[in-house]
């Protein structure tokens, strides 16, 4: 059983059967939740435990991921392999968008009518968008981080991921700027006027 990382699918690889769906219902109205953004649509389950197995066969019938946290100087921490002075170690698994949809439309019928009126607040009906695009490591990053430690591999995540999201900010800021303003180019140094 291995966490889910950057690049796996997020799909499900079995269909559940009648009894699947009853059990998981009941699973779920025990250590389960979900929300919604207030004004959107956007729609995620969380189960908790500190034993991953049920996990492991919720994602495998419904898709999502499976994650390991800790609490380390007493804040919740993401994990990587190699600390052992982490207490309460907690898996989540976690299912967003249409995926969350599907699986709270099936075990509806099962839930308790406390837990009904909950989720028949939102609504059920399929967006047709995945929640998650995942992205596939290219051969020189995986190269890469086939020679790292699972410290140093942590880190790589968090800097190559630092990168990615600067230059996302940064397309959706020029995006901005050129819908409210209009394309301006840049003026050339010597052009601009300094006031002194």
């Amino acid at each position: 059983m291995a966490f889910w990382r950057k690049g796996d699918s997020l799909d499900a690889v079995a269909t559940p059967t009648d009894a699947d769906v009853a059990f998981f219902a009941g699973f779920f109205e025990g250590e389960g939740s979900c929300g919604k953004l207030s004004g959107s649509r956007a729609l995620s389950v969380d189960v908790r435990q500190k034993d991953p197995e049920m996990l492991y066969r919720m994602r495998d019938l419904w898709g999502g991921s499976v994650k390991f946290s800790a609490v380390r100087d007493g804040k919740p921490s993401p994990t990587f392999q190699g600390y052992e002075s982490w207490k309460n170690p907690i898996f989540s698994w976690r299912l967003s968008g249409d995926r969350a949809r599907n699986f709270l439309s099936q075990i509806y019928p099962f839930l308790s009518s406390r837990r009904q009126a909950q989720v028949a607040k939102i609504d059920l009906r399929p967006t047709g968008r995945i929640a998650r695009q995942t992205s596939v490591m290219s051969p020189e990053r995986e190269a890469l981080r086939s020679t790292l430690s699972d410290h140093e591999k942590y880190l790589e995540s968090k800097a190559h991921h630092r990168v990615t999201h600067l230059e996302h900010c940064r397309q959706k800021d020029r995006q901005f700027q050129r819908s409210k303003f209009g394309f301006r180019p840049r003026r050339n140094a010597e052009s601009a006027i300094v006031i002194q």
